[in-house]
C-alpha cells in the first residue's frame, strides 16, 4: 500500500525530490537513488533543503535512507547558526611619505 508524505519534514523533502527528479508520486519508503537521483542531484537537494530550512545533512544520508528517514533527520536537527561575516581588514598604516604628500595637497 502506498504511503505518501505526512509530516512537514516529509512534505518538504518530497517537494524537493519532485522538483529535481520530475517524479509526481513519492512514497515515504522511496530512496532518492532508486527514483533516478545521482550524486549531482543529491548536492542540489541538500542545497535546496538547506536554503529552505537552514539545516544541512551529509550526502551519505541519501544513499541508503528513505524519504521518511531523511525527513526525520531534518525534523530533529537544529538549524546551523549563521556564520559571522568577515569584516574588511583595517587599512594599512600610512607611511611618512604618504603623510607628507597628503599635507601638500590643499584641503577644500
Amino acid at each position: 500500500a502506498f504511503s505518501g508524505p505526512r509530516t512537514p519534514g516529509e512534505l518538504l523533502v518530497a517537494a524537493v525530490w519532485r522538483e529535481l527528479l520530475g517524479v509526481e508520486r513519492i512514497a515515504v519508503t522511496d530512496n532518492f537513488l532508486d527514483l533516478g537521483g545521482h550524486s549531482l542531484l543529491i548536492m542540489q537537494a541538500i542545497a535546496k533543503l538547506e536554503a529552505r530550512t537552514g539545516k544541512r545533512i551529509s550526502p551519505r544520508t541519501f544513499i541508503f535512507q528513505t524519504l521518511e528517514q531523511i525527513a526525520r533527520d531534518y525534523d530533529t536537527q537544529r538549524p546551523e547558526p549563521p556564520k559571522p561575516s568577515k569584516a574588511a581588514p583595517p587599512p594599512p598604516p600610512t607611511s611618512r611619505l604618504q603623510r607628507w604628500l597628503s599635507a601638500l595637497i590643499p584641503k577644500p
